[in-house]
């Protein structure tokens, strides 16, 4: 899946792109994921690839999402030299996107391995939920992103940032306030988006 770094510079947010594509590291115990105890799949935050089950998550008290395995053929593993101490970089097997780094002092009793990753690299599909809804809903904050870009009212920035934020956390009735207060050209494209995501 080679795409050129402007396509991964459009598509992700600031945060997300200096980590999956330019290899940064988030603060520890900063992820949104790190906590997470629901059931489902941990995909790859710029393509979406199958990385790891919530079944081989476990807490390692690092401040970073650690899983004892990956899902067979998602990763790639490469050599780091960026510190004195070499470590082994953990990246996405289909885009080549950078999650973190994996380290032998995993559970002894599962694989020995602790895959580092960060938070911000991820994103969760709920188990029961489809792959396509996760996009949907992608799509709907790209497009909330994009027109906070365009308009120019400081007031309307920070209603569709407040949107965005409410998307995320799927809070319909702030949804739907914040719509109403949204000037009609503003709200409508969102409206139509709106429509068919998968609470």
């Amino acid at each position: 899946m080679k795409k050129p770094e402007s396509f991964w510079e459009k598509k992700l947010t600031p945060e997300k792109y200096k980590i999956l594509r330019k290899k940064a590291t988030e603060k520890p115990f900063s992820g949104e994921l790190l906590k997470n105890k629901e059931e489902g799949t941990y995909v790859c935050g710029a393509c979406g690839n199958e990385i790891f089950s919530s079944e081989t998550k476990f807490n390692s008290g690092t401040g970073w999402p650690s899983f004892y395995d990956a899902k067979k053929g998602r990763t790639k593993l490469k050599k780091d030299f960026s510190l004195v101490i070499p470590r082994t970089e953990v990246i996405c097997a289909k885009c080549e996107s950078h999650l973190g780094h994996v380290f032998p002092d995993g559970p002894k009793e599962k694989t020995g391995k602790r895959y580092c990753i960060n938070s911000k690299a991820l994103d969760f599909k709920k188990k029961g939920k489809k792959m396509e809804d996760i996009i949907h809903k992608t799509k709907i904050i790209n497009l909330i992103k994009e027109k906070a870009t365009k308009t120019k009212n400081r007031k309307d920035k920070e209603k569709l940032k407040e949107l965005e934020e409410a998307v995320k956390n799927n809070k319909k009735e702030k949804i739907n306030k914040i719509i109403k207060e949204l000037p009609e050209d503003i709200a409508k494209g969102v409206i139509e988006f709106l429509v068919n995501v998968p609470w």
